[in-house]
């Protein structure tokens, strides 16, 4: 099994590096044609990441970051079996909660994506502590989807 992980300052910033992240290491397992939709989920993930445990403000302060700037990791993994995991680790212990949004709402769908994006996705408390929100990506898989199935 392939892995390759990778910690942010849970910062805004985190969810572009996550992409960034995200492309280079589908590009070096040769999985190019996953790279959009996994570089849409890891996003989706570390933001809700940083929500929950980082700095959302753009520009936060120096005693902001040095009092309250935590970490969130994302890892990779390409299976022998034909999958791609993608984890992201938190410390916070809450679950993740998948809204329910209407049409009007700008915010609110990210687990929306993440659950139509993938074959699956759950979460779970290692005994480190904090929180893993993964979801799973078939090899072969190509989603399509639409603004109205959100």
């Amino acid at each position: 099994m392939l892995t390759t992980c990778a910690a942010f300052a849970a910062l805004p910033s985190a969810a572009r590096l996550a992409r960034c992240f995200t492309a280079k290491v589908l590009t070096d397992f040769a999985l190019d044609g996953l790279v959009d939709t996994a570089q849409l989920l890891a996003s989706e993930l570390v933001t809700n990441a940083v929500k929950a445990t980082g700095i959302t403000k753009e520009r936060p302060s120096w005693s902001e970051l040095r009092e309250r700037c935590s970490l969130v990791s994302i890892c990779i993994y390409r299976t022998p079996d034909g999958r791609v995991v993608l984890e992201v680790w938190d410390r916070d212990r809450t679950p993740p909660v998948r809204r329910q949004t209407r049409p009007d709402d700008p915010y609110g769908r990210g687990l929306q994506l993440v659950e139509k994006l993938s074959k699956d996705w759950r979460y779970r408390w290692p005994k480190t502590g904090g929180k893993i929100v993964w979801c799973e990506l078939g090899i072969d898989d190509q989603f399509t989807l639409t603004v109205t199935e959100l």
